[in-house]
């Protein structure tokens, strides 16, 4: 009984709290930065202090991916860290409030895929570092 309620009430908790975080274009909590950028600037071995530079947002990013014609990586970054990372809480979501609709082997297979493609959404991490470097 605790297992029957308390995972799907988690992955439901989970789901709602990645809404929060990575939100919606258009809401202001969507613009949340997922990096911020500081600049320490010397002058002759003098520190001059540091420089804010433009925060890296995800959508933002993807915006800017867009316009300037690299489509496959703001397809793979979208695709990776908002249509995978949506995706996955909601298949073991329907594995766990359907499991006598669903065969054992169909759910194993769900639940083998979502724990192999859950590395794919490291990918948006990789990619702010590759962008920030």
């Amino acid at each position: 009984i605790l297992v029957r309620y308390c995972i799907p009430l988690m992955l439901t908790a989970a789901l709602f709290l990645l809404i929060a975080a990575r939100g919606v274009p258009g809401w202001s909590a969507s613009y949340i930065a997922s990096a911020k950028l500081q600049a320490l600037l010397t002058l002759d071995g003098v520190e001059v202090g540091f420089v804010e530079l433009d925060p890296i947002v995800l959508y933002s990013t993807l915006h800017d991916y867009w316009q300037a014609g690299v489509y496959a990586l703001a397809l793979v970054q979208g695709s990776c860290a908002i249509g995978w990372s949506f995706a996955k809480p909601i298949l073991l979501l329907v594995c766990c409030w359907l499991p006598s609709r669903l065969s054992a082997r169909f759910r194993g297979a769900v639940l083998l895929a979502a724990d192999m493609l859950g590395k794919w959404l490291l990918i948006d991490f990789v990619l702010t570092v590759l962008v920030v470097l």
